[in-house]
């Protein structure tokens, strides 16, 4: 039995859709966009730097895309965690 492409992407979906939309799946992808910068313009002007924030900021844009979470839903979460972290907790 073959398993077609769209059958095997349809699958990593649902696996992804699972994984992330937990309360731990949440605060792995809040952490990985904060380590990335997702939601904080960079600062360096160096190409290289900027090349490498980018591609870090592509691997939280395919999870987003794998679990069908909207950027706008981890924005909340973001700044939700960013709240409640704010008295210095990390």
């Amino acid at each position: 039995m073959t398993t077609s492409k769209a059958e095997k992407a349809a699958s990593l979906t649902l696996q992804a859709y699972k994984i992330f939309h937990t309360k731990n799946g949440e605060k792995v992808l809040t952490d990985l966009a904060k380590e990335c910068g997702l939601f904080v313009p960079s600062s360096s002007l160096d190409p290289q730097a900027l090349a490498f924030r980018e591609g870090q900021r592509e691997v939280v844009h395919k999870l987003l895309t794998l679990s069908n979470m909207k950027m706008a839903d981890l924005h909340k979460l973001f700044v939700n965690d960013y709240r409640n972290n704010s008295q210095g907790e990390d």
